[in-house]
């Protein structure tokens, strides 16, 4: 009865396992949306959003809402494909708001921004939305493509098993899931392609089949792997080379297979190149080995030539085309090791330093093993690796089986490459994993012995449990987006407040991209290649020897914020990077120590107060860059900035500096308004008697926050006639540019007076300026 269960229902066992593997990942970006929905909706302290039906982004000034991920490189690629949809071209190759106010250039590959453009229908505000399920889209078609290919050609089986493998592969299902909107996942669905059409090509050559159209995918899936990030294939395409050396070694000569590797090589060549020639020709032609380049696509071409003739039975012209073959191939290490940092950034000693040292994805494997917090995942990433053990296996069971030996061989090669690299770095882990689901495939498609089949299989298991687990819950905020919430709020509360000015920010480079996204900021260093400058320029302000140097720097750049979030940035490791690669020694401690540890305020900065709805995230200091103030200017916006931050304690402690410059207005004010919280009304009524005298009714000397705080002062004194008579001058200077200067508690202190004292105001005014109040002052209010 079971076999007879077993044989009917055995030809829709694969129709199964395919249709519920895109459930389960559909399920799981249903939750994922869920989760980036709540995550939108959580209050950071401070929202401003204006609906503007002409922007690209759907909100005035630039801002932005949603929080997808904790990721940077997901916010970059939705600016960039946004401004070049507003300028009118298919792609960006300069921007403004890094690097400022030179910008840098934009190297990131096209084709994966026009597969975005085309989910959105190229429609801008619908950019958004397209990144972030740009991924999960190629993946559910990568899954239904290429498991119908391998049911095809090898059953059944090995159509369920990459099924399987996709998604249970923990490091690779982490580029692609929804919400992970960058171009790597592309690049390695892309690798994975060209190496199982390779191994399949070079199986049906061994068995004296033509492999020509297996060769000719291959070829193109790489190349495109080499458009979007040619970095990341090289290692590929060196572990394939490698594979056919072994395969020669152990099955010897094949003129099929020479002849599959020299159309391959000559494919590859030219799909390559074609693909640089959209990218950049005809007016961005540089010499630049960080992206794909021709003198990649030679030496492709050069190598394969090569390896073409260890596989000839009868060799001509040897040493002729061997010398052809080493011509073509010099070129790019003679290039590389001549020029170096200069067409090659990412070898500039300062970026390597900030990815060794800093960048955890750059760190050894066993690095990022210690910082795993869950258990199970670390099991369910560390496990597959098993199916290295076991295609090894397969590989020297197969040994006499050319067939099955070099499928087999042409997928673990690479995939060994890529495991010694992500022993040294971490950031291969995903690739990897996309290459061993090459390999469990190869397995299954030559016939491995149940036996290995079933432990690849087995040590997919933790990692299917993680998915299942995911497509049902949708997980706990991790501390990364919660800050995010919180930096999402200060961006706002600084495009409210500049009122359609630029803002320029000064910040460590991942508080820079949340400030140029959802705040529609500008910014100088971010983790770029191509912003190694803006980084070098942001390391060069925070080390600045003196305060002096720190604004000259500060303000050749156009820095109007300075922002230093207390859940830890990079600012630090701005130091030790200015210290070891400045090329100049610079005496004296630096602009942010004297900032953080000695709280030494320049009289060109002034602190803004801004509070978090979460206080146990931490601090959240803001700095505007102002004309130089008086010291008692800035001893009076300090007190202030306290107060505002529920730090009164320290905010009297201010007495004896505000005393010291009493005879400055602001001071004296600020002093007044102490002396008021502390209820002592004799030093109350002669500082303010004293004050009053000296300003002898000109009161249009006082900035405008200063006014509104000295009108407060004279209600509690019980002046209500000067309270009055005070604040309508006030209404009479009112402009919302001035208003959008205050600080929140100044703005909601104005119209407690204005409805106490029976002021009218504007409406239109009162309504825009409320909007600048933070939730928490606006319920208090």
């Amino acid at each position: 009865m079971a076999e007879s269960l077993r044989n009917k229902f055995a030809p829709y066992a694969f129709y199964v396992v395919l249709i519920a593997s895109l459930l389960l990942l559909a399920l799981e970006s249903f939750q994922l949306m869920e989760r980036m929905r709540s995550l939108t909706e959580m209050e950071g302290g401070f929202a401003y959003l204006e609906r503007d039906e002409g922007s690209s982004t759907g909100f005035s000034g630039g801002t932005r809402q949603r929080i997808a991920s904790d990721r940077n490189d997901d916010l970059h690629w939705v600016v960039n494909l946004q401004r070049a949809k507003e300028e009118g071209v298919a792609r960006l190759r300069e921007v403004d708001y890094d690097n400022a106010p030179e910008g840098r250039s934009v190297h990131w590959s096209s084709v994966y921004g026009w597969w975005i453009r085309v989910l959105a229908f190229d429609e801008p505000r619908s950019i958004e939305w397209a990144a972030l399920a740009a991924n999960v889209v190629l993946a559910a078609g990568l899954i239904l493509v290429l498991s119908l290919y391998v049911r095809r050609v090898s059953g059944d089986g090995t159509g369920m098993a990459f099924c399987v493998g996709v998604l249970a592969m923990v490091p690779l299902r982490d580029v692609y899931k929804f919400g992970m909107g960058d171009h790597h996942a592309m690049a390695i669905f892309a690798s994975m392609a060209g190496v199982l059409f390779f191994a399949m090509a070079v199986r049906r050559s061994v068995s004296g089949r033509s492999g020509l159209l297996e060769g000719a995918l291959s070829a193109m899936a790489l190349a495109l792997a080499m458009w979007v990030n040619v970095v990341s294939v090289l290692p590929v395409l060196f572990g394939v080379g490698l594979a056919l050396i072994v395969v020669r070694l152990v099955v010897g000569r094949g003129d099929e297979i020479a002849s599959l590797v020299r159309s391959w090589a000559w494919m590859g060549a030219l799909f390559s190149c074609l693909a640089h020639l959209i990218e950049y020709a005809p007016a961005s032609m540089a010499l630049r080995l960080e992206v794909n380049h021709p003198l990649y696509s030679l030496a492709w071409l050069g190598a394969g030539a090569f390896l073409a003739v260890l596989f000839e039975s009868e060799v001509r012209k040897l040493f002729g085309r061997i010398a052809l073959s080493v011509a073509m191939v010099i070129p790019l290490p003679v290039v590389f090791f001549s020029m170096g940092a200069e067409v090659f950034q990412v070898s500039d000693p300062f970026l390597m330093a900030v990815h060794d040292r800093f960048i955890m994805e750059f760190q050894t494997l066993s690095a990022n093993l210690e910082v795993m917090t869950s258990p199970l995942r670390m099991f369910a990433m560390v496990l597959p690796l098993l199916i290295l053990v076991v295609g090894g296996a397969g590989c020297y069971a197969s040994r006499k089986r050319s067939e099955v030996f070099v499928l087999l061989a042409c997928s673990m090669v690479p995939a060994c490459i890529l495991f010694f690299a992500t022993l040294y770095q971490a950031r291969w882990w995903s690739q990897l994993a996309g290459l061993l689901v090459v390999v469990l495939v190869c397995l299954f498609a030559g016939a491995a012995s149940r036996s290995l089949r079933w432990l690849a299989l087995g040590s997919l298991v933790p990692g299917a449990l993680v998915f299942v687990y995911g497509a049902f819950e949708r997980g706990a905020p991790v501390p990364r987006e919660l800050t995010r919430v919180a930096e999402r709020s200060v961006a706002h509360y600084l495009n409210a407040r500049a009122g359609g000015e630029n803002v320029v920010v000064l910040a460590s480079p991942d508080a820079t991209t949340n400030q140029i996204y959802y705040g529609g900021a500008k910014g100088i260093g971010t983790f770029y290649w191509e912003n190694n400058e803006g980084l070098k320029r942001a390391a060069s302000m925070f080390a600045s020897p003196s305060m002096e140097v720190a604004k000259e720097r500060i303000l050749d750049a156009g820095v109007t914020h300075v922002l230093i979030y207390s859940w830890g940035g990079f600012e630090k490791e701005y130091l030790e990077l200015h210290r070891d690669f400045a090329g100049t020694e610079e005496e004296g401690k630096s602009f942010l120590m004297r900032l953080m540890e000695d709280q030494e305020i320049p009289l060109w900065l002034r602190p803004i107060p801004f509070q978090l709805a979460d206080r146990e995230l931490g601090l959240a200091l803001i700095y505007e860059v102002v004309p130089e103030m008086t010291p008692g200017e800035l001893a009076s916006r300090r007190f202030e900035y306290m107060l505002e931050m529920g730090l009164s304690r320290a905010a009297f402690g201010l007495e004896p500096l505000l005393y010291e410059h009493s005879k400055d207005s602001a001071a004296a004010i600020s002093l007044c308004r102490l002396y008021a919280l502390q209820k002592r009304k004799a030093d109350l009524d002669a500082m303010l008697k004293a004050l009053v005298r000296r300003l002898d009714g000109d009161y249009g000397s006082l900035s405008l926050g200063d006014a509104i705080r000295l009108s407060g002062v004279f209600g509690i004194s019980g002046q209500r006639n000067a309270a009055k008579n005070l604040l309508l001058e006030v209404v009479d200077r009112l402009e919302m540019r001035e208003v959008r200067k205050l600080n929140a508690e100044t703005i909601r202190h104005f119209w407690d007076l204005a409805d106490a004292l029976d002021v009218d105001v504007d409406p239109k005014i009162r309504d825009q300026s409320m909007r600048l109040i933070p939730e928490r002052l606006r319920r208090a209010n």
